[in-house]
């Protein structure tokens, strides 16, 4: 028999691996599939693990686990998985200030999922962040976080951008198909 799924949290960052190249993190995928099938019972869980762990390796594959979870609310919205999302949400506040690349990168993957306009503000603040960080520490840097934080903004904006019109059509209203003279 299987672990449950809260038991199995504590493996997160166990096996995560950081190529000393490209910096890129290898995560446990079967953990990850694992605990995503469960998004109501591991959500409230993971964000108690993600407010309080000092492990940066259990921190990403945590992030990458609150991605699933936020995609899988996108996808089949559910009232209960919202609402510990936005617990999620409150504990990854912590982070909100990090000079880690790597945690950034998965933080903005994150916040790329969640619902509503909360997430924008953190995004622009560890974009402006970066942006003062000098070049000579950016360049050690093995990628850009940047280019995810970018893409989560651009994301948020498109969505609200797409509310507005879709509102102000009705379903009467003909689409234009030629610029009007």
């Amino acid at each position: 028999m299987a672990p449950l799924p809260m038991a199995r949290l504590s493996q997160l960052g166990q096996s995560t691996r950081l190529d000393a190249t490209s910096g890129l993190a290898t995560l446990n995928t079967p953990l990850l599939d694992a605990l995503s099938a469960h998004p109501l019972t591991v959500a409230l869980p993971l964000a108690r693990l993600l407010a309080t762990s000092p492990d940066r390796l259990q921190v990403v594959e945590g992030l990458a686990l609150a991605q699933r979870l936020a995609m899988a609310n996108r996808r089949q919205p559910n009232a209960v998985l919202n609402t510990q999302l936005n617990s999620l949400f409150m504990a990854t506040s912590r982070f909100h200030r990090t000079p880690d690349p790597l945690i950034q990168v998965y933080l903005a993957g994150f916040y790329r999922y969640l619902s509503g306009k909360a997430a924008y503000g953190p995004l622009l603040e560890l974009f402006w962040q970066n942006a003062q960080t000098p070049d000579t520490v950016r360049r050690q840097w093995p990628y850009n976080p940047n280019e995810e934080i970018g893409g989560s903004m651009l994301e948020h904006a498109a969505g609200r951008v797409t509310r507005q019109l879709l509102g102000q059509l009705s379903p009467e209203t003909p689409l234009p198909l030629e610029p009007e003279v």
